[in-house]
């Protein structure tokens, strides 16, 4: 965890492995942010993150007010297998500063009974069919895992991007060179 308050909740009890993150202390959440806790948090994976939010939108998405912060909350949400979100009704319906996730990133949401209604049933008409193409996804075959089919189309795809990118120039007069494999967005000239 980055919180001190759940680090000290948590400390002592034996059927808990708690692993503290360091990092520099935000005094008003007294929670640990920034490069060095993004660090440890590249280091770990967990099956469920849990993370408040100050804004949910269905346009939106998860939003958060200090922008400091949407780094490492950001680190937080990518090593979880599972992501839970928490905010009571007074962050349904509302967009802050910085955007900190699309709404497909989250697996579960958890709020109040206050929560605008209308809002639930969206979120919830949005999720049909999600859980599905989510676990078809995880189980597709993925690039680098010994199956040679999918090896070979993604390395032949990847040759036609090259092929398809060198033919425009970039901002600076000079063309695109890809190594087949990586392609990146750019400016046309022109």
């Amino acid at each position: 965890t980055n919180s001190l308050p759940v680090l000290n909740t948590l400390a002592g009890l034996k059927e808990v492995t708690v692993i503290s993150l360091g990092g520099m202390l935000r005094d008003s959440e007294l929670s640990f942010i920034g490069h060095i806790t993004e660090q440890a948090l590249a280091e770990v994976r967990v099956d469920k993150v849990v993370v408040g939010t100050r804004g949910i939108s269905l346009e939106h998405g998860l939003t958060n007010d200090y922008l400091q912060e949407t780094l490492t909350d950001r680190a937080i949400l990518r090593i979880g297998r599972e992501v839970i979100i928490v905010a009571d009704h007074t962050k349904v319906n509302r967009v802050a500063t910085a955007l900190l996730a699309p709404l497909d990133s989250m697996q579960t949401f958890v709020t109040d009974s206050k929560a605008d209604k209308k809002f639930i049933q969206a979120l919830k008409k949005n999720w049909e069919g999600y859980e599905e193409m989510r676990r078809m996804c995880l189980e597709a075959p993925k690039f680098g895992n010994d199956d040679d089919s999918v090896d070979l189309l993604s390395r032949e795809m990847g040759k036609r991007i090259a092929k398809e990118t060198t033919k425009f120039k970039t901002i600076f007069g000079s063309h695109y060179i890809t190594d087949g494999t990586v392609a990146s967005a750019f400016y046309l000239h022109g």
